[in-house]
């Protein structure tokens, strides 16, 4: 997903994970195809290359070699002590409702910062990787300030209806 010039929200997933994303939080766009992820070489020096294919766009990150775990925990932590502790640190939330009322907790398993990062959008060259530009206003919290991979474990509730 990602905030084009213009504000448009976009989505690019393939159709069945599409929908779903999309019910839970509406973006102006879902192009839909299917995204492929593959982790490559990994040094001790330069850490794990991570390629990104997904219809226009393309992505090749270098993913630091710290990967800091993170141990399973209750729903109540991640949305109390946890919440505190991300917004202080990384300025995100672990906690809260999409627009749609699902109610979400995002449990990081792993992080790993981005060193570089290099793209393409329909073969044009994204540029260098800059600090993002807040809100993004995808839902009830932004991506971390800096750049880095996160390994979540999403949990959903539906509202009731």
């Amino acid at each position: 997903m990602w905030r084009d010039p213009d504000g448009n929200n976009r989505l690019i997933a393939g159709p069945k994970a599409g929908d779903y994303v999309n019910a839970i939080y509406p973006f102006d766009e879902h192009i839909g195809h299917e995204v492929t992820v593959r982790l490559g070489s990994t040094s001790r020096r330069t850490g794990t290359t991570m390629t990104v294919e997904a219809g226009a766009v393309s992505l090749v990150m270098t993913l630091g070699r710290l990967r800091v775990p993170f141990p399973p925990r209750p729903r109540v932590l991640t949305a109390t002590v946890e919440q505190v502790l991300s917004q202080a640190i990384m300025g995100v939330r672990t906690y809260g409702s999409s627009p749609t009322g699902v109610e979400e907790w995002y449990r990081s398993r792993s992080l790993r910062l981005v060193g570089e990062a290099s793209g393409t959008f329909d073969g044009i060259d994204m540029g260098v990787m800059a600090p993002l530009e807040r809100p993004l206003d995808f839902g009830f919290t932004d991506p971390p300030r800096r750049p880095m991979s996160v390994d979540l474990r999403v949990g959903l509730r539906r509202p009731i209806t």
